[in-house]
């Protein structure tokens, strides 16, 4: 907390305003261009929704000139419609739940590290797609889908291992009884021999 107050403290008097105009991002929104750019484009992007609702008017056909609504989950139901948004959505969730899964299920600290990157990387990039018109830039569709791709990539390399480690698990630790101790001929001592019937080293000719 400390760190945090100084870093503030910092950037106080190294640049003056900073924290003013930090500040009024969040208290001043309702006064911002940016802000009111996106909220004016609802009612044309519904507009254009309700021409075609289903299947969109097709992919990559709303074009900038149109508009720029800075919401790439608007811009797909006006270019893919109902059933296209919800497979993309299908596709990012399916991916976030598989990368989590194996964040805690896999053997290896390193894939396991691997994994939570990838969910944080599509985790980001969803939330991020309702700030500004992500498919336009095709560092970040690229980026997105190259993340999903190596969460599938992970899960197959790590099947055996993976496999592997979850029938360790079920089977347990394996148990060593006792010693038992076997007789011998008369004027003999006995001989201690272990669970597995291999005579105990040590124990004696």
């Amino acid at each position: 907390m400390a760190a945090v107050v100084a870093g503030f403290g910092a950037v106080y008097v190294a640049i003056p305003g900073m924290l003013g105009t930090m500040l009024r991002l969040f208290t001043g929104i309702s006064q911002d261009d940016s802000a009111l750019s996106r909220t004016d484009s609802y009612d044309l992007a519904l507009q254009f929704i309700e021409r075609s609702p289903v299947f969109g008017r097709g992919f990559s056909t709303f074009l900038p000139s149109y508009r720029i609504l800075d919401n790439q989950y608007l811009g797909l139901l006006i270019e893919a419609g109902v059933v296209g948004t919800l497979a993309f959505l299908a596709l990012l969730v399916t991916a976030l739940v598989v990368a989590f899964r194996l964040s805690s299920a896999l053997p290896e600290t390193v894939d396991r590290s691997l994994a939570r990157a990838l969910a944080a990387c599509i985790a980001a990039a969803g939330l991020a797609l309702a700030t500004f018109d992500a498919f336009g830039f095709p560092q970040v569709a690229g980026v997105l889908f190259f993340a999903i791709g190596c969460v599938t990539a992970l899960r197959r390399l790590t099947a055996a291992s993976l496999a592997a480690h979850r029938a360790a698990t079920a089977s347990g630790p394996l148990s060593v009884g006792p010693p038992r101790v076997l007789p011998l001929a008369a004027g003999s001592s006995a001989l201690p021999v272990a669970a597995g019937g291999h005579r105990t080293p040590g124990a004696g000719p």
